[in-house]
């Protein structure tokens, strides 16, 4: 079959491959093991499916969504360099499509599209394991501008500065909606969403300091500006995916 690409669509042409791919491969078992029907002895090779009947059998099968524009017809050039129609389908789409295929094909084809569906599963996971030491790094750019806060802020007065790294954690665990220690828990979205309140709040400690803002007026601000952040992706950050 070739390397995989990793993708989240397959388009006509590539799925014609496959089908005939595997139309051929079940014919040979047939051979072997003397199962071929009289039309088929007749034939003396496999029945080729052509593109042209392919387009039909997906506009048949996929008629309103056609129709709705929910699958948009695409052009691809022959050698000749004549563009002619195709079809861009969601893997679903296509495993949709080979409900009218054998269930020798059917199986192999719907097993080659597992292979790139877990190829873009394996993907997520890496991006995600990356995505959460980004965040780690994120916050210790944040722990460093907080310690900064903590020495400013006794010199302010503050008797209880110490407490400023879990007055922070509290104050963007309450904007997105989720429960102390469980940032393990949370999906993508609110993840980077975390990253993004850790590194405004980084900004806003960093650049009030050096206007020798008091050190309760920052809070205020940090909260003030993650507020209007969150208001801004439509408040509820739940949707997103949290895990209790």
């Amino acid at each position: 079959m070739g390397e995989l690409k990793l993708k989240k669509q397959i388009t006509s042409l590539e799925l014609l491959d496959q089908v005939n791919l595997f139309r051929k491969e079940e014919y040979k078992e047939k051979l072997k093991d003397g199962t071929l029907t009289k039309a088929e002895k007749k034939k003396g090779k496999f029945t080729e499916l052509l593109h042209k009947s392919l387009l039909d059998i997906i506009r048949d099968e996929f008629s309103e969504e056609i129709t709705e524009q929910k699958i948009l017809p695409s052009t691809y050039k022959d050698t000749t360099g004549r563009k002619l129609p195709m079809f861009i389908l969601t893997l679903n789409q296509a495993k949709q499509v080979l409900l009218r295929e054998s269930k020798y094909v059917r199986r192999a084809i719907i097993a080659y599209i597992e292979v790139l569906e877990q190829a873009i599963i394996d993907k997520a996971k890496s991006e995600w394991l990356l995505t959460r030491q980004q965040g780690k790094l994120v916050r210790r750019e944040e722990t460093d501008a907080i310690q900064e806060l903590i020495e400013y802020a006794k010199r302010q007065g503050s008797e209880h500065s110490e407490k400023l790294y879990m007055t922070y954690s509290k104050l963007v665990n309450s904007l997105v909606g989720i429960k102390a220690n469980s940032r393990d828990k949370v999906d993508f979205g609110i993840l980077m969403i975390i990253r993004q309140l850790e590194d405004m709040f980084t900004r806003v400690i960093t650049s009030s300091m050096e206007n020798e803002i008091h050190y309760k007026e920052i809070y205020q601000i940090c909260k003030k500006q993650g507020t209007q952040f969150i208001e801004i992706v439509n408040g509820n950050v739940k949707s997103l995916g949290y895990v209790n």
